[in-house]
């Protein structure tokens, strides 16, 4: 055999070192993919060939999501993030939303008016700004924010709007009871007799014009029945008539079997035979009564629902579901008591923490405790700690971050 030479065993030395570590490599390579990567098909098909030592081009191995761009890293920052501000009398870093908070509306320390309650009016943080808002009935006619909503809409002056004058010897009567925006005139077949819109056919104390009362009745007069009266129809005085159901509390008494002898014997406020007319006839299960809030006479409380009276308002009745009702929570009048979040959960009166807070220390006597949208060592829930070495605040519920390399804020 012939012999090599030294330059040749060098040769073959190095060759072979090569392909041992071109080996280590590849054995290396194919212990590190991850249990989940997926090895694709041989190109030409032969899945199988390529486990069992079949020619091929070797293994497609997926690329690894892990190498692919990520967002940038997060850190804690003790900035505060846009609109939030620590205040004079902040609990804790950046715990002030100056986009809403009457004490500090847009800057620390500018107050809305009155704390945010002015004449006939709130004074709202909004959007950084004080911004008037007007109970309903009233107008800032004015343009001075410092008296409030000075204007009542129930004026002949200012009728349902600033400005607008009602005609001469017009009214300005409100659209419904308790609600003083104003409308000009008097409804269809009404007068206006000075203070009241009235019907000249039948009112007792206007009949037949302004200002004309019905005088008594003569001594011989035949007696009248229950809820009967001698008084004006169709604008003449002396005529046997129904007390009027106009007068408070309301009684609504019709005579409805057109017998003056037993008077008028129906309430068309509460008969479900007689429904606000003669004739009208409630569904089976269903109640007549002056619904509140609109006191409209009608049928009402179908299966399910309650219904409740008011003391305050005799004759006048609402229909509620006492299983969900807070102001009739398993009975009428129980009324459930507490903060926001009290809730009527199958007749039982329920604390519910609204949005943003928490009960944290579980005392039931403080109720939800916690503001977990400023709180940075109770942030977003009870158990969520932020670096409060930093201090970290906690806006909105969440520990805030910026970005790590660029510097600029974002909510982790």
């Amino acid at each position: 055999m012939p012999v090599q030479s030294g330059r040749n065993r060098n040769h073959v030395a190095s060759l072979g070192a090569a392909l041992l570590v071109a080996a280590l490599s590849m054995q290396a390579c194919a212990d590190s993919i991850d249990v989940g990567t997926t090895v694709g098909p041989m190109p030409d098909g032969g899945g199988e060939g390529a486990s069992s030592g079949a020619p091929g081009n070797g293994p497609v191995i997926a690329p690894d999501a892990s190498l692919a761009p990520t967002a940038a890293l997060q850190c804690a920052t003790s900035e505060c993030a846009p609109g939030y501000a620590t205040c004079a009398l902040s609990t804790f870093t950046c715990d002030v939303n100056l986009q809403t908070d009457n004490n500090n509306c847009g800057a620390c320390g500018v107050v809305c008016p009155n704390g945010g309650a002015v004449l006939n009016a709130r004074s709202v943080c909004t959007d950084g700004q004080c911004k008037l808002t007007c109970n309903t009935g009233y107008a800032d006619c004015n343009g001075i924010l410092d008296d409030g909503c000075e204007q009542i809409l129930d004026d002949v002056e200012n009728c349902g709007a600033c400005g607008h004058v009602c005609p001469t010897g017009e009214p300005c009567r409100d659209i419904a009871p308790f609600v003083p925006i104003g409308k000009c005139g008097c409804p269809d077949g009404q007068t206006w007799c000075g203070s009241a819109c009235v019907d000249l056919d039948s009112s007792d104390a206007n009949c037949g014009a302004c200002g004309h009362v019905c005088p008594p009745p003569p001594d011989d007069a035949p007696a009248l029945g229950d809820h009967m009266h001698y008084g004006c129809i169709e604008g003449q005085c002396g005529s046997p008539k129904c007390d009027d159901p106009s007068n408070f509390p309301p009684r609504g008494w019709a005579n409805c079997n057109q017998d003056t002898g037993d008077g008028c014997e129906s309430n068309v406020f509460a008969d479900p035979n007689n429904c606000g007319t003669c004739g009208h006839v409630c569904p089976p299960g269903e109640i007549c009564a002056i619904l509140t809030p609109n006191n409209v006479v009608g049928c009402a409380c179908a299966p399910g629902l309650t219904r409740c009276t008011q003391d305050s308002n005799p004759g006048f009745a609402s229909c509620v579901d006492i299983l969900t009702d807070i102001e009739n929570c398993g009975a009428c009048g129980a009324r459930c008591d507490g903060s926001d979040g009290v809730i009527c959960d199958n007749g039982v009166c329920v604390q519910l923490c609204p949005t943003g807070f928490a009960d944290c220390n579980g005392d039931p006597r403080d109720g939800c405790e916690t503001n977990t949208m400023t709180d940075p060592y109770h942030c977003g829930d009870c158990t969520t700690q932020c670096d409060v070495g930093l201090p970290q605040p906690c806006q909105g519920g969440k520990c805030w971050t910026k970005d790590c390399d660029a510097g600029g804020p974002a909510v982790q």
